[in-house]
């Protein structure tokens, strides 16, 4: 597996099919006084993901939150390992609280895998438009509903707007 990619300065990839897992989505690691990850990739990814992050100087206790842009098994079933070795929060829409909250095989999409679901707790609930400041950076949550219910776009804003 590769090392995680520098996109832009204190925004990393550090989650992905060709960086963790064949299985994991893409994962955004922005760096600063709170370490923040978008999504963290799946369960079987974990080890990798956490390599990553520890060659960027970030230790998994550090991590603050996950942001996550939906509840399926390829974008935050890493969580249930990161939660055993930090404090960090899960932050995800509430269409998508449901089914992590219960470890649903089916609408979290673990049974594209064969892997079972683990039973994560939501902190808090991303709601339409809202803005959230995550370091020097502000992201928009755009509700996208359609590849699940909860699913949305982070709008980053930096002086000029990109879709991550």
């Amino acid at each position: 597996m590769s090392k995680a990619v520098k996109l832009a300065e204190d925004i990393y990839v550090v989650s992905g099919d060709k960086l963790t897992h064949p299985w994991d989505a893409s994962a955004y690691l922005i760096t600063g006084k709170e370490p923040v990850l978008i999504d963290c990739g799946g369960a079987d990814g974990y080890p990798a993901l956490k390599r990553n992050l520890e060659e960027l100087g970030v230790q998994p206790q550090e991590i603050t939150k996950v942001i996550a842009t939906h509840g399926h098994w390829d974008h935050v079933s890493g969580f249930v390992q990161l939660a055993q070795e930090s404090s960090a929060k899960l932050w995800i829409h509430e269409a998508d609280r449901e089914q992590v909250e219960q470890g649903d095989y089916d609408r979290t999409g673990a049974f594209i895998y064969g892997k079972p679901f683990p039973v994560l707790q939501v902190h808090r609930t991303l709601i339409d438009v809202e803005l959230l400041q995550v370091g020097r950076f502000s992201l928009e949550v755009i509700h996208t509903p359609g590849h699940s219910p909860g699913v949305y776009l982070c709008c980053l804003r930096m002086g000029f707007t990109k879709f991550l």
